[in-house]
């Protein structure tokens, strides 16, 4: 959309003429030139505050509750923030939901509708995403007895809830925890998503400012990505905290990075990694950095002592497809499935050694992994039996990746 500003310029008919005579151009009703129209496109801008806003006159920027801050488009413009809250309806690009503390209501909803019919996918930055974590249970909170050893709520968002609900489609999972410098996208494809905040008793500081950014038809993302990111070297993780707090239950969805022109492979490498964790295997303790995939990835847990004794289940997992180790002799076929407590596309023998971590790499386009987490998160123990009187171990806390893309040979 083009602002169109009317000026009136006070000038004479006769420097005019002079000025159209010298650039060879046949002045003609010189009434015509009394009135200029400037026009600008209402593009994004940065904002002396340090946010983003778009380019509006001030008096747009009034009409559509905005504050500007800071000029545009030559001084013709202001950059104009839009900022909504609970209850309010978004229907302009790149508005901001706030949320914190003061608020005291325990339910918040806000509603995003598409700018105009040409939007289809919202994305949503978290730019300060403080809310309670999941439950991190120990067994001084609940005894250790069969129905804790059976079904453990680890992991769940307990405390506080941010939902979305997409437009059309799969939704988002629900999130909660510590998720500043997050993002995800959804649907805004023939409707309006919504936004919910849910708290519970916790007296914690919360803070949310989410930045919602519309996205064109004709330049989204894949459909099935949750998240998207571009670049040939970057860092992905897992939701609360990736890497150093525990990672959510029943996360299921696909991060995609752009395949930059010239590179034909991506490699990635852990700075901390613990998907579903070892316990023992074939009868040996304590071997905390094993490193497991594909078959045992995604393994039902099953609380049969005369059936699997040592296991506490593998249905947390992160797929990259068909992944391979670079110059490896050994990994004669490829590994989908990822998990354990080290990233290496190489395994040890089971239950005698700590796998090394190593980077695993894949050709497959387009560039994505896929996470997945179940609704079960035990607290294993140190002898390898969950329910027993060891020590007990921390909960998992999901993945901190790093990628690199490899220029085509």
């Amino acid at each position: 959309m083009l602002v169109k500003i009317t000026i009136l310029v006070l000038f004479s008919i006769l420097d005019v003429k002079c000025n159209l005579v010298k650039k060879n151009i046949v002045f003609k009703k010189p009434n015509l030139h009394l009135f200029t129209v400037i026009k600008f496109h209402n593009d994004p801008c940065q904002a002396v505050s340090g946010l983003n806003g778009i380019c509006f006159t001030s008096s747009e920027c009034e009409k559509k509750g905005g504050r500007a801050s800071g000029d545009c488009a030559m001084g013709f413009g202001v950059c104009c923030i839009v900022e909504k809250s609970c209850g309010s309806q978004i229907n302009q690009n790149l508005t901001y939901f706030n949320f914190n503390s003061s608020i005291s209501d325990s339910f918040c909803k806000i509603t995003i509708c598409p700018l105009d019919s040409n939007v289809c996918r919202l994305r949503l930055d978290f730019e300060d995403f403080t809310l309670a974590g999941p439950l991190e249970d120990t067994a001084a909170d609940v005894a250790d007895t069969a129905v804790k050893t059976l079904h453990s709520i680890i992991g769940e968002c307990i405390e506080d809830t941010f939902i979305v609900k997409a437009a059309e489609g799969p939704s988002p999972p629900a999130i909660c925890g510590t998720n500043t410098g997050q993002h995800m996208y959804t649907s805004l494809r023939g409707g309006c998503a919504t936004i919910s905040v849910n708290l519970g008793e916790s007296t914690i500081e919360r803070n949310l400012v989410v930045r919602t950014t519309q996205i064109p038809c004709t330049s989204e993302p894949l459909s099935d990505c949750l998240q998207y990111f571009t670049g040939t070297s970057g860092n992905i993780k897992s939701f609360n905290n990736g890497g150093t707090g525990t990672h959510l239950t029943n996360q299921k969805y696909t991060a995609c990075i752009r395949r930059e022109r010239g590179y034909c492979s991506i490699c990635w490498s852990s700075t901390s990694f613990q998907m579903s964790l070892q316990t023992a295997d074939n009868g040996d303790t304590g071997n905390k950095g094993m490193s497991e995939y594909d078959l045992d990835c995604g393994r039902t847990f099953i609380p049969d002592a005369a059936t699997m004794p040592t296991y506490a289940g593998f249905g947390d997992y992160v797929e990259i497809p068909q992944g391979r180790c670079v110059g490896s002799t050994d990994d004669v076929e490829s590994i989908d499935r990822y998990c354990g407590e080290v990233l290496a596309c190489s395994p040890t023998t089971a239950g005698t050694a700590t796998a090394t971590p190593s980077s695993v790499c894949s050709s497959v386009y387009p560039f994505q992994i896929r996470v997945f987490t179940d609704s079960f998160e035990e607290i294993t123990k140190e002898d390898g039996v969950p329910g027993s009187t060891g020590v007990d171990r921390s909960p998992q806390t999901g993945f901190n990746l790093n990628y690199q893309q490899i220029l085509c040979q």
